[in-house]
């Protein structure tokens, strides 16, 4: 009984504690597989989140829905497994492992699971198919996934196994204890009692096994490097991803030391990391502080390539001693991503250090400035210095802050904006954009100008604009003004010319502002101008305003030059005889480089106010014609300069024209004067102090009276043009009126601009270039002055040409001895004689003369004796006849005389006259120191003793030997009787 006794208690107390420790047991398996569980969550949620984050068109939409409910069942089943870890009442813990418990899952541990969790939640919120793959979230998770997260859940799992080996250690002994206390007693019961705990036992070991072998295939499977090492370090397990981070095979890392592992500069530095881990306590169930050395080292790959990675190590006590669990994260993708960030940080800064009027700056996702800079901060009491490391809150006072802080976000976002915002009496325009990166947006920037200026101006024409839809809409004719701007805009869409724009413009204007009249009036200095008119005025009335009468004062320009003006009824006494009542003058929009030009609209008859849509419409008329005006005037520049390119290439050709240096001159002269917008040029001839002008070109707006004052001859000393012709110098005259020495009648007769431009000479001629534009003064621009100067040298070159070929000519056929003309300009004017006698039916007269006693005066003073006697003959000659007549010398001592105009037939009493000419001749020859000179000559004349030239020439030859012959009879027979 009493061993019944001992036995029941020894079986009852046995059962109790094995019951216990079975209980404990059995919790430690329950915690071992809750920890492993969750570590493969971890890794299950980050796959899944990430299958979500495949395209549309890879991922159909019921797949997606029934993945999105799995991640979401996942994420349940996580965050029920880790408030079941982390409470020590769950069941899973004994009493006594409470504080260990708090420690190990709380804090860091904890903060990382929640923060799992929280980025797991938003990427489910994410709407079907919005998710990308880029997502800040979903990076998240996967980083924590393969790095943080996994290394904690990993370090739970090593001490829920060690926690477990320690129970199943605890309850085999004391299982063993058990049998050989009680062995004795219980072969009296048999195999009925120790059968079924055995195999419990068993059960539970299986249970156990399994659990141990699902850790190790996290291990194996996990992204980051793990290896185990024993007390000499050496690696007992290395998991395959840090095999191939290190590009080697797993099996060779077995045996080696971390330290082998690093690059040899930094071997000494792990060292004492380890040396450091190493005095740390171990890791084991008693335990509940954890150790972890961390640090930052360059691992050798197998190529000679370097990886940088952490190093986290854990002390773990195994069977030979102390060892470690090491975990490696490589971390060359974030370092070239560090390197990519300060890139791009130079670049930011050197551009908000230039940027001007305004500032730059980045912001992260806490709203930190991490740069600032640009002209733009120190007008507003901000720096560089006082900006970055700050947040937004830290440096603009609430209200600001708060209004700026959700553009920051927004922009975090991935959304862009634009805005304006008055800060420090000043208006800046704020653009906030995102700046993605691999990693999603991580960063926004700001760009701030200063748009005070253009908010100033926008909120002026915006409060004009106000105020004309305000009229517009008081207004009942509102619409047909409407139509009226939009037909003008149209029409004018199409002008080509200054012309065809105020006409476009008048007509549509004139009826909507009920004006009787339009005009485009430019002043300068003081002078009104007309550059357009249209409506119904007078022929008188146009005329006097193209003449700048002065019809509107001064005091209205002035005041034009202000601000339109509008007169119910003008007080100008010149516009009010010719029946103007009303009068507006609105000033166009000024633009640089034009003088003040205003649209005048005027009316007659009935006074009446200009109404506030009147206004309106002639105020936006003139800046409509404005705008078509300086696309008119582009246009106009394009074609002047076409016209002027053309036109020089026209006066450089007349060069090679073959025309006469008057002829090149005359074309030159119109070609330019045409394209410069002359209204008259023409070709100035002086000579000595007397000057004709030739007209090469006229408009027509001169009148015949103009045209008669412009080339009427003039005396040295009448007009401008002499000082140019003495100087040499061009002159290019704007306003002739106000020149000194201008003409009166020409300022009266519309005279406005002139110029002159002097050209070669020729001989005792000189040649000048003049254009004149009538009643409206413009500047003769750049363009033109090149124009004239191109002619200018255009006909200089054809008068210096005709001069060369003058001079070709005259010694071709000048005799050099006695510069008479030669026997080659003999026959020339022969024939050009006879041809011009024959088409008139003129007559003309040829005289052969020979000169006596030349050989006997060269052989008895010499040949220079005989070349004067030669020369001064032929001068007595030409003195003797008439101008008209040409004398010739034809070579040795024979003359020849061409006598134009002589009677039809030259009787006996006409030779008298001609012999008289001739015997004077040779008269005042003797006279000049020749004595015995003396000469014979023959007479023939056309068409008495012929038709033909060369007989004509025959004949007066043949009658001069006649004549010779009986000179020297007469001189033997003077001797004869002499002796």
């Amino acid at each position: 009984m009493t061993t019944l006794i001992v036995l029941g208690s020894l079986s009852i107390g046995s059962n109790v504690l094995l019951s216990a420790q079975v209980t404990a047991g059995r919790n430690d398996t329950q915690l071992v597989n809750l920890t492993g569980r969750q570590r493969m969550l971890s890794q299950r949620i980050a796959w899944e989140a990430q299958l979500l984050a495949q395209p549309s068109a890879l991922l159909p939409a019921s797949e997606r829905a029934e993945m999105k409910a799995e991640l979401q069942q996942s994420v349940t089943e996580f965050s029920s497994g880790h408030q079941r870890l982390r409470n020590p009442a769950s069941g899973l813990y004994h009493p006594r492992d409470a504080a260990e418990v708090r420690l190990l899952y709380t804090g860091k541990f904890d903060r990382s699971v929640q923060a799992f969790l929280a980025a797991s939640r938003r990427v489910l919120q994410v709407p079907a198919g919005q998710l990308q793959a880029q997502n800040p979230d979903l990076r998240w998770i996967r980083l924590q996934a393969r790095g943080p997260l996994l290394s904690l859940l990993e370090q739970a799992t090593a001490r829920a196994e060690q926690r477990s080996a320690g129970y199943i250690g605890t309850l085999k002994r004391l299982a063993w204890a058990r049998v050989g206390a009680v062995l004795l007693l219980l072969s009296l019961l048999g195999l009925f009692v120790f059968g079924p705990l055995e195999r419990r036992n068993r059960k539970l070991l299986t249970s156990l096994t399994r659990e141990r072998n699902f850790a190790r295939t996290i291990v194996e499977t996990m992204g980051q490097g793990l290896a185990v090492t024993d007390a000499q370090s050496r690696f007992t397990h290395v998991n395959p991803a840090l095999a191939a981070m290190l590009d080697r095979a797993p099996d060779t890392l077995t045996g080696q030391r971390l330290t082998d592992l690093v690059v040899a500069t930094e071997r000494s530095a792990l060292t004492e990391v380890l040396a450091q881990r190493a005095g740390a306590a171990p890791l084991s169930v008693r335990h509940t502080q954890i150790n972890v050395a961390q640090a930052h080292f360059q691992f050798q790959r197998r190529d000679g390539s370097v990886m940088s990675g952490v190093v986290n190590s854990v002390p773990l006590m195994g069977k030979d001693g102390l060892g470690a669990v090491t975990v490696i994260t490589d971390l060359t993708a974030h370092e070239t991503a560090e390197r990519d960030l300060r890139d791009r940080e130079a670049r930011y800064r050197t551009l908000a250090a230039h940027f001007p009027d305004g500032a730059v700056v980045l912001f992260d996702r806490e709203l930190r400035y991490l740069l600032a800079d640009g002209a733009g901060l120190e007008p507003v009491g901000l720096s560089r210095e006082t900006m970055e490391g700050k947040t937004v809150y830290d440096i603009f006072p609430p209200h600001v802050a708060q209004a700026i802080a959700p553009y920051h976000r927004a922009a975090l976002q991935g959304q862009s904006s634009e805005r304006e915002m008055e800060f420090g009496n000043r208006t800046y325009l704020v653009q906030t954009f995102p700046v993605p990166d691999e990693a999603g947006v991580q960063y926004g920037t700001v760009i701030v100008r200063d748009v005070t200026g253009q908010v100033k101006a926008r909120t002026a024409l915006e409060q004009q604009a106000t105020e004309l839809a305000r009229l517009a809409r008081e207004a009942e004719s509102a619409r047909q003004d409407a139509v009226t701007l939009a037909e003008l805009t149209r029409s004018l869409g199409g002008a080509r010319t200054l012309d065809e724009v105020t006409i476009s413009s008048f007509d549509l204007l004139v009826p909507a502002v009920q004006a009787s009249w339009l005009a485009l009036v430019q002043i300068r200095e003081g002078q009104a101008e007309l550059l357009a008119l249209h409506g119904q005025v007078s022929p008188e009335f146009r005329t006097e305003l193209q003449q700048r009468s002065a019809l509107i004062g001064q005091e209205l320009w002035q005041a034009a030059s202000l601000g339109p003006v509008y007169l119910p009824q003008t007080s100008e006494p010149a516009l009010a005889a010719r029946g103007v009542t009303g009068l507006a003058i609105v000033p166009l929009p000024h633009k640089h480089g034009r003088s003040l030009t205003v649209l005048v609209a005027g009316r007659r008859g009935e006074v009446m106010p200009w109404s506030n849509p009147q206004r309106a419409l002639l105020e936006a008329g003139a800046r409509t014609v404005c705008a078509a005006w300086e696309r008119v005037a582009l246009l106009d520049d394009l074609r002047s300069a076409a016209e002027h390119a053309r036109a020089l290439v026209e006066v450089s050709q007349l060069t090679e024209s073959g025309l006469s240096a008057e002829e090149v001159a005359q074309q030159a002269c119109a070609i330019v004067a045409k394209v410069a917008g002359a209204d008259w040029a023409g070709l100035v001839v002086a000579q000595h102090d007397h000057a004709r002008t030739i007209t090469a070109y006229s408009s027509g707006r001169g009148s015949r009276a103009y045209m008669d004052l412009m080339t009427r001859g003039l005396v040295r000393g009448q007009g401008l043009m002499w000082q140019v012709f003495d100087s040499g110098k061009a002159r290019y005259v704007d306003d002739y009126a106000a020149h000194e020495g201008a003409s009166t009648e020409l300022i009266e007769a519309g005279t406005r601009s002139v110029l002159w431009l002097p050209l070669a000479r020729s001989h005792d001629l000189q040649f000048m270039l003049c254009a004149v534009r009538l009643y409206q003064m413009k500047e003769w621009t750049a363009q033109d002055q090149a124009l004239f100067g191109a002619a200018a040298r255009t006909v200089s070159m054809a008068l210096e040409r005709q001069e060369r070929l003058r001079e070709l000519e005259s010694a071709a056929l000048s005799d050099r001895l006695t510069g008479l003309a030669n026997r080659r300009a003999f026959e020339l004017d022969l024939k050009s004689m006879a041809a011009e006698a024959a088409r008139h039916h003129l007559m003309y007269t040829v005289v052969i003369i020979d000169l006596d006693g030349l050989k006997t005066l060269n052989d008895s003073e010499g040949h220079a004796r005989g070349d004067a006697l030669l020369r001064t003959f032929g001068q007595r000659l030409k003195a003797a006849f008439r101008a008209e007549d040409r004398i010739y010398r034809m070579g040795g001592d024979e003359y020849a005389l061409l006598l134009p105009h002589t009677p039809s037939r030259v009787t006996e009493t006409d030779l008298p006259a001609i012999r008289q000419r001739f015997r004077q001749a040779i008269q005042q020859t003797q006279v000049a120191g020749f004595a015995q000179a003396g000469a014979s000559a023959g007479i023939a004349s056309f068409p008495a003793d012929g038709t033909v030239t060369s007989e004509l020439v025959k004949l007066a030859d043949h009658r001069m030997y006649a004549e010779k012959r009986n000179h020297k009879l007469n001189l033997l027979n003077s001797l004869q009787r002499t002796h």
